[in-house]
């Protein structure tokens, strides 16, 4: 039996090719006689889209494990990797070429929320990194959002 992981990504990606047909559908003038690339385009958006997604549906999956976590031992763990032993922990984002997912570990439950926590570490959607905050919230950065974020979060953890 697929995993729930696995049932979403495929419910997903259907949806994005059903509106890829539909925005195919509506990108050829009707006066227009070359052959309209909506349909190529459309598909292409769609899978960037799906994979973005998907890649959010990650980062939260393995943010509700932290949580989980932090209620039973009073702090996060020291890596994923030791997070991975009691939940499964996806490896990195879908996207290719498949950027790893980096822990920036030594925080607590009560640090800043906008603290960076768990980040893709490649600019894959559409120049953007994906990035996991304290706060459960996922939001696509820049390179200089990104290391502006993180160079806060580690003078945070540094007490600074």
């Amino acid at each position: 039996m697929p995993r729930r992981t696995d049932r979403f990504m495929i419910a997903l990606t259907a949806a994005a090719l059903a509106l890829a047909v539909v925005a195919g559908c509506s990108d050829k003038d009707e006066d227009d006689d070359s052959k309209s690339t909506g349909y190529a385009g459309a598909l292409v958006s769609s899978k960037i889209f799906a994979e973005n997604k998907v890649c959010q549906a990650q980062l939260h999956s393995i943010y509700t494990a932290l949580r989980a976590w932090a209620a039973t031992h009073d702090s996060y763990p020291a890596s994923l990797k030791e997070l991975s032993e009691i939940a499964s922990v996806p490896a990195g984002c879908p996207r290719k070429p498949r950027p790893d997912y980096e822990y920036v570990s030594g925080q607590t439950t009560d640090m800043p929320g906008d603290n960076v926590l768990i980040y893709a570490t490649g600019y894959v959607h559409e120049g953007k990194c994906n990035v996991l905050l304290l706060d459960g919230r996922i939001v696509g950065m820049t390179a200089d959002e990104f290391a502006a974020a993180l160079a806060k979060t580690k003078r945070s953890i540094a007490g600074g």
